[in-house]
């Protein structure tokens, strides 16, 4: 009952000398996980830390790398949202802008 991105967290807070918590580790996913994953492999860490960093080791780097391409597909996800944003909102000030030429009549209302 491995889960690769779960120990793949863990080991990494390990070797940055940071506390094995729950919050922590889930803070370190790129992907939710149940916690009834999660816990196990925490307590399996807090009894036998050198157990769980060794088994981290012997992972295929490839289960590592899937979550690496994940992330940097989200990122580029991000990356067209952000840029659609800032093109519809270019388009607003445009908008804006040419609205705010035209005089009001005395009644608010725009001739």
């Amino acid at each position: 009952m491995s889960h690769p991105p779960i120990l793949a967290a863990i080991s990494q807070l390990h070797r940055e000398g940071k506390a094995i918590t729950t919050a922590a580790v889930k803070a370190k996913l790129t992907t939710a996980v149940a916690l009834s994953e999660l816990l196990p492999l925490i307590a399996r860490y807090k009894s036998q830390p050198e157990l769980l960093i060794a088994d981290t080791l012997k992972q295929p780097p490839s289960s590592l790398a899937k979550e690496a391409l994940t992330l940097d597909e989200r990122v580029s996800a991000l990356e067209k949202v952000v840029a659609e944003q800032a093109l519809t909102i270019r388009q607003l000030e445009a908008q804006l802008l040419g609205a705010t030429t035209q005089p009001l009549s005395f009644t608010g209302v725009r001739e």
